[in-house]
């Protein structure tokens, strides 16, 4: 979301740099644009397969329930049963070290998925 500013941000250094009596002064934009172009082609890795975009975004934030419990269900949605539960027990886990987790809106989801998984696991 941060590059749809790009534009704006690339139109007010051409406007400041008009006044700039330089040669070189359109350098630095180009350089700026160069740097987000490569930062949004890599970026856009992460976005092309809803697993992969979970994982990194699960690395980054590890408390964020939302994200846990998208992952466990992206990886329920490809048969991947013990990647899911690892990701939520991991996420309940955390929430017994941590109580505000507790509080956060997306847990009673959580905890009643782990619960489920928990009870389909043992009966096998």
């Amino acid at each position: 979301h941060l590059y749809l500013v790009v534009p704006v941000f690339m139109a007010m250094w051409l406007k400041l740099l008009e006044k700039i009596p330089s040669k070189y002064a359109l350098v630095i934009p180009a350089v700026l644009l160069l740097f987000y172009v490569g930062k949004t082609r890599q970026a856009s890795a992460y976005y092309k397969e809803q697993i992969v975009f979970y994982e990194v975004s699960l690395e980054s934030n590890p408390i964020n329930l939302a994200i846990s419990y998208n992952l466990a269900f992206a990886y329920l949605s490809q048969g991947r049963w013990m990647d899911a539960y690892n990701v939520i027990s991991s996420v309940c886990q955390l929430a017994e070290m941590e109580p505000y987790i507790k509080k956060a809106p997306f847990y009673p989801q959580v905890r009643s998925v782990y619960l489920q998984m928990q009870t389909s696991m043992e009966k096998k």
